[in-house]
C-alpha cells in the first residue's frame, strides 16, 4: 500500500520561527501521529486483504470442485449434495409458480370484491342521503305543527284568562240574566277545554251589556 512519508517543509523565505511557535509544533506532532496511525492501518489492511484473498481462493477451489461434481452428477454421483440441492431448487421453483398463480387468483377475487363493495357503498350512501332528506322534511313539518300548537295554546290560555277576569267581575250579581250568562260562560269554558277552540269570547260577551251587569268591575 502506498502512502506519503514526508514531513512539512520549512520555507527559507518565511521568517516564522518553527522551533518556538507552539501551534506549528502541535500541528507537526499531530501530523506525525496521524502518519503513524496511517502506517498501522496500512499494515492491518494488508494483512486483512491477504486473509480475504486466501479465503476467496479456497472458496473458488471448492466451487470448482462442486461444479465438476455437478457435471458428473448421476444417481451414483460423486457429491450427492449437488443432486439434493438441484431437487430442492426444482421444488422451490414449482412452489414459486404455484404461489404466483394463487396470488393472481386472490388478486382477481379481491379486485372483484372491492368493486362490488364500492357499488354497494354507493347505493347505501344514496339511500342514506334520501333517508336524511326525508327526515329533514319531517322535522320541518313537525316544527311547523309545534309552532301552530304553541300558538293555539297561547290563544286558549288568553281566552281562559279573559273568561276568568269576566267571571270575577260578575261575582256577587245573582240576577237571572247574570245566572244565564254564567251558565253560558261555563259551557263555553267547557268547549274550550274539550276542543281548544270554536267561537270567540268577544262574540259571546257581545250578547250582554257588561256595563250594566258589572257596575263594580
Amino acid at each position: 500500500m502506498r502512502y506519503i512519508d514526508k514531513k512539512l517543509p520549512k520555507s527559507e523565505s518565511c521568517d516564522v520561527n518553527w522551533e518556538k511557535d507552539s501551534r506549528i509544533l502541535a500541528l507537526t506532532r499531530k501530523a506525525e501521529g496521524l502518519q503513524g496511525r496511517l502506517l498501522d492501518l496500512g499494515e492491518r489492511n494488508t494483512k486483512e486483504l491477504e486473509v480475504k484473498e486466501s479465503q476467496i481462493l479456497a472458496l473458488m477451489k471448492e466451487n470448482e470442485s462442486l461444479w465438476k461434481s455437478n457435471l458428473d452428477c448421476q444417481p451414483e454421483g460423486k457429491d450427492p449434495r449437488i443432486c439434493v440441492l438441484k431437487g430442492e431448487n426444482k421444488r422451490l421453483q414449482l412452489e414459486i409458480l404455484d404461489l404466483r398463480e394463487r396470488y393472481g387468483e386472490l388478486h382477481s377475487k379481491a379486485y372483484t370484491n372491492i368493486l362490488a363493495l364500492t357499488r354497494g357503498n354507493k347505493a347505501l350512501q344514496d339511500q342514506l342521503e334520501l333517508t336524511i332528506s326525508i327526515y329533514v322534511d319531517e322535522i320541518s313539518k313537525l316544527k311547523a305543527s309545534l309552532r301552530k300548537a304553541e300558538a293555539a295554546h297561547e290563544w286558549v290560555d288568553s281566552q281562559m284568562h279573559a273568561m276568568k277576569h269576566a267571571k270575577e267581575g260578575l261575582e256577587g250579581h245573582q240576577s237571572d240574566e247574570v245566572l244565564e250568562f254564567r251558565d253560558k260562560l261555563h259551557e263555553y269554558n267547557r268547549r274550550l277545554q274539550a276542543q281548544a277552540g270554536g267561537g270567540s269570547l268577544p262574540d259571546l260577551l257581545s250578547q250582554f251589556n257588561l256595563a250594566t251587569l258589572c257596575n263594580n268591575c
